[in-house]
């Protein structure tokens, strides 16, 4: 989810109903032009000397540093879950230093094999996100993931077992009672997408969602993305973000 400025997000009546046969993020011709555009311009060797850091990046490491001070981390293992080519690993490493990295992204089959040749020049390890979480780790990271997900919070469940904070930024909320399901459209296409993709997406009832994660574990704060601002039936939708400490 980016910024817009016109309505591209439809409501339905439940998620089964938004998901269509034209998802496209599994598309196999988008997937390698994805990986041409590493090949060309590697993310890792990307020039450090720019001292500009969006709101984004600001507020993934101020959340990673809460973590890292209060455990008084040198080590960090972090699960990134539909982390796509891994660039917020690489605003993590660049603005937090001094910090040995343990980063795996959790991705679609299809997705997380195009993505893996490249581990040894990343650091980044890739994964099914169909892979079971065996070693415990650190830190759930769920950047404008959880709302494409069918069952969002089985999956925060399955996460909290095996780390002991999870990050969820770039959320969408409606003050409504329950979860609204919807159809997210892309008139202009996007990396990941076609300009006829489809995808399922979740506004997330702000009282439910809350009501939810009290179930997993205390909020340590919350936040919001000013930048990333959607429209949602001629009402404008700031993104949000919280950190969570896992009970």
């Amino acid at each position: 989810m980016a910024t817009t400025i016109e309505e591209t997000f439809f409501r339905c009546r439940s998620f089964h109903e938004a998901q269509t046969p034209h998802g496209g993020y599994e598309d196999d011709a988008l997937i390698e032009g994805l990986v041409s555009k590493i090949r060309a311009a590697p993310p890792w060797e990307k020039n450090s000397n720019n001292l500009y850091v969006t709101h984004r990046q600001l507020e993934l490491c101020a959340a990673l540093m809460y973590v890292i001070c209060e455990n008084r981390c040198k080590h960090i293992k972090v699960s990134d879950v539909g982390g796509g080519n891994g660039y917020l690993f690489f605003d993590a490493k660049k603005n937090i230093p001094n910090i040995s990295w343990d980063w795996t992204i959790f991705e679609s089959d299809k997705v997380a094999r195009a993505y893996s040749r490249f581990e040894r020049e990343s650091g980044i390890k890739w994964k099914s996100s169909a892979t079971q979480i065996a070693e415990a780790s650190d830190v759930a990271l769920f950047s404008c993931t959880l709302q494409y997900l069918e069952f969002p919070f089985e999956m925060l469940k399955t996460y909290s077992l095996r780390h002991k904070y999870i990050i969820i930024s770039r959320i969408p909320f409606v003050d409504e009672k329950e979860h609204v399901a919807t159809q997210q459209t892309f008139p202009n296409g996007g990396d990941y997408q076609h300009q006829d993709t489809v995808l399922a997406a979740w506004f997330f009832s702000r009282k439910r969602f809350f009501d939810q994660i009290g179930e997993i574990g205390d909020i340590v704060y919350q936040w919001e993305t000013a930048t990333e601002v959607l429209m949602f039936e001629g009402r404008k939708v700031v993104m949000e973000g919280v950190l969570i400490r896992v009970s």
